[in-house]
């Protein structure tokens, strides 16, 4: 686990979701979202977070405030780095389920991050 002492922010508007992944950590939202867009579909192990907020905040448009200010710290070792191919597969498929063709421009997010952050 690499140690990063400095802070950099990167964040995802619901306008650039079909195109860039999210940093769902991050996210702080009220329970009625999942009331009105279901919870986290269990056939997906790594990118379940991705299509809720897909459904809740690009096609539900759900009501988003930006907080500029670090709010979380990353481990870089996680699911979606260790398991890079099986990230991809996933975040294909939900595409998929939703009608989506626009391309990702970076398939899994541990690598959007990773770029971001410049390691």
């Amino acid at each position: 686990d690499k140690d990063i002492k400095e802070s950099k922010f990167v964040q995802t508007l619901p306008e650039i979701l079909p195109t860039q992944p999210m940093q769902h950590p991050a996210l702080y939202y009220k329970k009625e979202l999942h009331d009105k867009f279901g919870l986290y579909d269990e056939r997906y192990k790594i990118v379940a977070d991705y299509l809720f907020c897909l459904k809740a905040f690009y096609f539900g448009k759900a009501r988003v405030k930006l907080i500029n200010d670090s709010t979380v710290n990353f481990v870089m070792d996680g699911v979606s780095s260790i398991c890079d191919k099986e990230c991809e597969v996933e975040n294909k498929k939900v595409r998929k389920e939703l009608g989506i063709k626009l391309k990702l421009k970076i398939p899994n997010p541990a690598r959007f991050i990773k770029k971001r952050l410049g390691i």
